[in-house]
């Protein structure tokens, strides 16, 4: 079978992309939520994915959320912890470079 790529084909993958890495950093979020350190919800509330083209940014827009992530001499009670976003990208890194997969094998089929 022969492909024939055009404009349309590359809009399609373009569109696929974005879809992509909105997905998995919208699954990132959720798996770092479940260790983000937590005493009123304010940290874990401020939690965000912004996509812009291929680029996926997860964040956390406290003051503070650098400074917990990073110190790991701070107490973190109820499981949670310091590399709350490291920790869920290393370990869900396959899940997320699967979720990235599905809009694009989508755009393409």
């Amino acid at each position: 079978m022969a492909i024939r790529w055009d404009d349309s084909i590359a809009d399609k993958v373009e569109a696929a992309t974005e879809a992509a890495v909105l997905e998995a950093g919208m699954a990132l979020l959720a798996h770092s939520d479940a260790d983000v350190p937590l005493e009123e919800g304010t940290l874990m509330n401020s939690g965000n994915v912004d996509a812009d083209g291929a680029d996926v940014t997860v964040f956390y827009d406290t003051p503070y959320a650098a400074e917990q992530h990073e110190n790991l001499d701070l107490n973190h009670g109820g499981g949670r912890k310091a590399k709350y976003l490291e920790d869920a990208t290393t370990a869900f890194g396959a899940e997320f470079l699967e979720i990235a997969a599905g809009p694009l094998r989508e755009a393409l089929s």
